[in-house]
């Protein structure tokens, strides 16, 4: 559809005396469900990891979550850095240079493989820091395992975000989620035959959750190339154009750069914060592993209208309509945080029977005894109802505030608030190792985090910022 014609007159209507900008929210919710429904698929996906891991083993959940976050915070300043894609492409896309589009996507893609070389020359050295955590021999070496399996999967992983970047950016999103469909259903097919011995295969437990997660994401990779670059997106959007441009590729490094460093801040912060949990016991290790997986049922889903809210607040910016932008970051955190509210209640009034779906079958023996998990993640739950509250703000402002082009700002508070973080666990780490003390922290961060990001929006220096 032409741009002009994506864009009708806004229409407002009272509720109770509150304006409601119907545009606004329709825009929304067209470009974000098939995004929040791919997004909730790789919800689905990871607990139902989790699920076989703990009927398999705790021991084995135990080991896939600090292997998992290890995972990702060794490729999330890449992931952010590649991942502004979709912001480059709703701007161009805004500013009506269809053309452009293609080559912008094609840096991001060399970017991505680059980056992915780069990872996977350093990988030897990253997974020595299984060790500090001083954990048991078999989980540590099933940590280990899960990790070098996954990295194999980095250039496919960082390539695919450039192309996801080309759909988002343009709010042209249900290809995004039909792959993502496709990817989910192999995934869970082969976990449950990997993991268990299942039609034939080995018992590979943790071992066959990494591959299964692996082959999934390569089918997926290559049904989203094929139709990528097809006739059509060459001749409209020029995604034929493969030639290096180092004036499209710039903005990947002054903008999309910090935005990588911003979420590489945040995920070293939480990394270190499951450290310190596995150094207070097995038990609290496997709660929190069990505690963050649920805890994606708030923050997947919202992951969907962040992507929303960033590529049409991109697209005003393009449009040099920055009221437009703003409007849309509001409404994108108000939607965000109906859903969190629903979900606090439920970790309110249901944690026991939450926590026992992640139940072990008792075939394997295990180092943790899953009561005593089931007990605290009871109690764990509701740090997450509180934090949840406002973690909100720190999906969708943030965000949408990248789509806007603003990502140097809000780069240089997260390193001085997640290092401020790190530095009170160190402290109650050294002071004495307690599971409440690290969840009290996390929580309170969780809330100086999304005030920053409401006050930088109010404040407006967001609008003058020019990316293209």
């Amino acid at each position: 559809m032409p741009a002009e014609n994506r864009y009708p007159r806004r229409t407002q209507e009272s509720r109770g005396g509150i304006k409601i900008d119907r545009t606004i929210v329709r825009q929304l919710i067209v470009v974000a469900l098939p995004l929040t429904i791919a997004s909730t698929g790789t919800l689905v996906l990871q607990l139902v990891d989790a699920l076989f891991l703990s009927w398999y083993s705790p021991d084995a959940l135990a080991a896939m979550g600090p292997a998992g976050l290890l995972s990702w915070f060794y490729t999330s300043l890449f992931h952010g850095m590649i991942g502004y894609s979709t912001a480059l492409v709703a701007q161009t896309y805004g500013r009506k240079e269809y053309r452009r589009i293609g080559t912008m996507v094609w840096q991001g893609m060399y970017l991505g493989l680059a980056c992915s070389i780069l990872l996977l020359a350093c990988m030897p050295l990253v997974t020595q820091s299984f060790r500090l955590m001083h954990i048991e021999p078999e989980i540590l070496a099933m940590q280990g395992s899960y990790f070098r399996i996954l990295a194999i999967g980095y250039p496919i992983n960082l390539v695919g975000m450039a192309i996801n970047g080309f759909y988002a950016g343009r709010g042209h999103t249900r290809p995004v989620m039909i792959v993502q469909i496709i990817s989910i259903v192999i995934n869970v097919v082969l976990d449950y035959a990997l993991i268990f011995g299942k039609f034939g295969f080995p018992r590979l437990g943790v071992t066959g959750a990494a591959y299964g997660t692996l082959i999934a994401h390569g089918v997926a990779f290559l049904i989203a190339v094929a139709y990528t670059f097809r006739r059509k997106w060459r001749q409209e959007f020029g995604m034929g154009l493969m030639r290096p441009a180092w004036r499209e590729i710039r903005p990947y490094f002054v903008f999309g750069l910090p935005g990588g460093v911003r979420i590489f801040a945040e995920t070293l912060a939480w990394t270190a914060f499951t450290f310190f949990v596995g150094r207070v016991g097995a038990v609290p290790l496997a709660t929190t592993t069990v505690i963050f997986r649920l805890n994606t049922i708030t923050f997947f889903p919202m992951l969907g209208l962040a992507e929303a809210t960033k590529a049409l607040a991109g697209q005003a910016k393009g449009r040099r309509d920055p009221d437009y932008a703003e409007h849309v970051m509001w409404y994108g955190f108000g939607i965000s945080e109906i859903w969190m509210l629903l979900c606090s209640v439920l970790f309110v009034l249901l944690p026991s029977t939450l926590m026992g779906f992640f139940a072990p079958s008792g075939a394997e023996a295990s180092l943790v005894d899953f009561a005593d998990v089931s007990a605290l993640g009871v109690v764990l739950l509701r740090y997450v109802a509180i934090y949840s509250l406002m973690d909100a703000a720190n999906v969708a402002l943030a965000m949408g505030l990248q789509g806007a082009g603003d990502t140097q700002w809000p780069m240089k508070w997260s390193l001085v608030l997640h290092a401020s973080m790190v530095g009170a666990l160190l402290v109650g780490d050294f002071i004495s190792p307690n599971i409440h003390a690290i969840w009290t922290i996390g929580t309170v961060f969780t809330f100086i985090s999304a005030s920053l990001w409401i006050g930088r929006i109010r404040h407006g220096a967001w609008r003058h910022i020019e990316v293209l």
